[in-house]
């Protein structure tokens, strides 16, 4: 599942952003994400915790994994892969290992 957010929308930024391409935020928590890992490889720092396929194998263990991107001008600039527990009498924890990623 896929939403996305014009971050002009959310952050009332409408006035400053006027004729550019104001950024948009991504929320993704699909199994599979061949942009994002793209992303990941290509950025600066790449490393496998953050690449869907590895969130995907940490649903054997009961997280469930969610990605934060940003895009700007259809393009990721940068983002996070957030994993999620859920926690009794808690709610949820979240855990980011290498990240997040910008370029």
């Amino acid at each position: 599942m896929t939403s996305t957010f014009p971050l002009s929308e959310s952050a009332g930024l409408q006035s400053d952003l006027a004729g550019m391409n104001p950024p948009e935020i991504v929320v993704s928590s699909s199994l599979e994400d061949p942009e994002w890992d793209q992303f990941v490889i290509n950025g600066p720092s790449p490393h496998h915790e953050q690449t869907a396929l590895w969130g995907r194998l940490q649903t054997l263990r009961g997280w469930s994994p969610l990605r934060v991107m940003m895009r700007k001008a259809n393009t990721l600039v940068g983002g996070a892969q957030i994993l999620e527990h859920p926690l009794r009498r808690i709610g949820k924890i979240g855990y980011i290992s290498r990240g997040p990623l910008m370029i």
